[in-house]
């Protein structure tokens, strides 16, 4: 059967760990074709190891990067500071190596449309990423919109969806914006040349005008197929980590957080998959695939849905072949799951967003149905269970003051020996939530242009904040008002905040690890302590050694994936 239908993801230079775990939406999209017509489509996923070490620059630079990099990585481990000399001559180094890699990422998105253009396919899906990933798929999409007029060119992935009309005004290379990366129906009549005006979930420009279509909340995630990661399907699976995603539910979120783009997006009612069906599908992934490793990515699980799948796991005699799972938790009472239970199961890591240890912050300007002491007890509870939870926390926050930096801090110092890791990121402002469309009323100021340059905004963990550019927005923070707060005021408050939290005690510090529940699943299957196994991480990133970075997974990056077709249906 001839392909007709190509999915493709490029990510750029990975910036983060999870950049390098295969995108689950992508291979059930692929599997949802496929099931309508075998072989018709594929995967590109070239947001892998293997891949990402083509955007390197030449042995020369990478040798300096890595000599450079690993002293000022050394110093930073021994002393929790950069050497003036060296962090510099390392920042001037990197600098050379961002300006090659950015010319050799060029020249390999044109090989890869010209590549694209020579293939029989009718519709090419594009994933929508942040950062260089994000500015590359659009000038691929022009590229293929030049080379092929006729050619169908469908956005999709979270970015589509929570920027669907401005992209749509924006970037007229696309028929179409898929909103929801679940919508797997909406997707399938697409690259059926269904016309978007006549399908749901869909925002595309004609006649001058964007048009955004209704928006169907309740679509079914029983699609009778699981993700196929089979190497036939999915290209680039082997150079990704040996870790899979798990969705329990659609995108929805049944809280209203004021800056959380899911309910305005996705609704705000579970439609929640059967726990049956995704204990199946981990089955598969071990017995047929040889994987260990999940994440249930869902922000908000169903209630009660994670203590179900752990019990049927446990039925299963799962919990004894080596599992390691982490997911989103939730620290509300009545919403907890039996942490004993998890654990036996095989949960590694419990990831809570917390985001703020100040109550009056957790009610009036977040919105969120929670109360400090909740989250004090839910990660306590979560630690004594032999879990490792880790907890997100946002600073600055709009309205942020001193009384409530220092109640964030107090609430992160009682958690202390309970945290396996805090992550630390300034408020951002997304379209359609409350503090978009009420800005004002949270003392928050949009510039002029704060769309279009939110839609394009690059982000990249790996850099520090005071080298992203500046924020197309300000908020009131420490007693000054929006409109006199610079975004280097904000990189300020962010900076000295996070140093402290991850600072070493010897130094004043907290000593709350920068870690993510994910990268505590991956350092548990690769027997390694999860603070050192990130920070090995960031560094084989940031020094360009992918090559080094792969060889710490062994087989499971280096080799032939599976091949084999899933036949288990949920």
């Amino acid at each position: 059967m001839t392909m007709r239908n190509l999915i493709y993801n490029f990510s750029g230079f990975p910036g983060d760990l999870y950049q390098l775990v295969p995108d689950k939406f992508l291979a059930t999209l692929c599997a949802v074709l496929n099931r309508r017509d075998d072989g018709c489509a594929q995967v590109w996923d070239r947001g892998n190891l293997l891949d990402a070490q083509r955007l390197t620059p030449g042995a020369t630079l990478r040798k300096a990067m890595r000599s450079t990099g690993g002293r000022v990585f050394k110093n930073l481990q021994q002393t929790g500071t950069v050497p003036k000399v060296a962090g510099a001559v390392f920042g001037a180094i990197n600098s050379i190596a961002g300006r090659r890699g950015a010319g050799l990422t060029h020249e390999y998105m044109d090989t890869e449309a010209a590549a694209i253009l020579e293939l029989p396919v009718e519709t090419v899906f594009l994933n929508m990423r942040h950062g260089s990933g994000f500015a590359e798929t659009i000038r691929l999409a022009d590229n293929l919109r030049k080379g092929n007029p006729t050619l169908r060119i469908i956005a999709i992935g979270h970015r589509a969806s929570w920027f669907a009309r401005p992209l749509a005004e924006l970037y007229h290379a696309f028929d179409a914006f898929v909103i929801g990366p679940s919508s797997y129906d909406t997707m399938a009549a697409l690259a059926e040349g269904a016309d978007p005006a006549e399908i749901s979930n869909v925002a595309f420009r004609r006649d001058g005008q964007v048009i955004v279509t209704k928006r169907d909340h309740a679509h079914s995630l029983d699609t009778g197929v699981i993700p196929s990661y089979a190497q036939s399907d999915y290209h680039g699976i082997e150079g990704q980590l040996p870790l899979r995603e798990l969705v329990l539910a659609n995108e929805a979120c049944p809280f209203s957080c004021h800056f959380c783009v899911r309910p305005p997006t996705y609704g705000r009612r579970w439609n929640a998959r059967k726990v049956l069906d995704v204990v199946d599908e981990i089955e598969f992934r071990v017995r047929q695939e040889n994987i260990h490793c999940f994440r249930c990515s869902d922000s908000t699980p169903p209630p009660g849905m994670l203590t179900a799948m752990a019990e049927e796991l446990i039925n299963r005699g799962l919990h004894k072949e080596n599992l390691h799972i982490s997911s989103f938790g939730r620290a509300n009472r009545n919403l907890r799951d039996n942490y004993a239970t998890l654990r036996k199961a095989g949960f590694d890591s419990l990831f809570y967003g917390i985001e703020s240890g100040s109550q009056r912050v957790l009610d009036e300007v977040l919105g969120k149905k929670l109360t400090v002491s909740e989250a004090k007890e839910a990660i306590i509870e979560a630690h004594y269970a032999g879990l490792s939870p880790v907890a997100s926390f946002m600073f600055p926050i709009p309205g942020e003051t001193q009384e409530s930096r220092k109640e964030t801090l107090d609430l992160l110092e009682q958690l202390q020996p309970y945290l396996a890791g805090a992550l630390i990121q300034p408020s951002g402002i997304y379209p359609e939530t409350p503090w978009h469309l009420q800005a004002s009323e949270f003392g928050i100021r949009l510039d002029d242009d704060y769309i279009n340059r939110a839609v394009t905004y690059p982000i990249n963990p790996l850099k520090p904040i005071r080298f992203w550019p500046e924020f197309p927005f300000s908020y009131d923070l420490m007693g000054k008002p929006a409109q006199e707060v610079s975004f280097g005021d904000i990189v300020e408050a962010f900076t000295e905040f996070s140093s402290h939290v991850w600072g070493r005690p010897e130094r004043g510090g907290l000593g709350i690890p920068n870690v993510q529940d994910y990268g505590i699943v991956l350092a548990r299957y690769l027997d390694m302590d999860p603070v050192e196994f990130s920070l090995q991480c960031v560094k084989y990133m940031v020094t360009l050694d992918l090559a080094t970075m792969a060889d710490m997974f062994g087989d499971s990056i280096t080799s032939d994936s599976p091949t084999a077709t899933p036949k288990t249906t949920c």
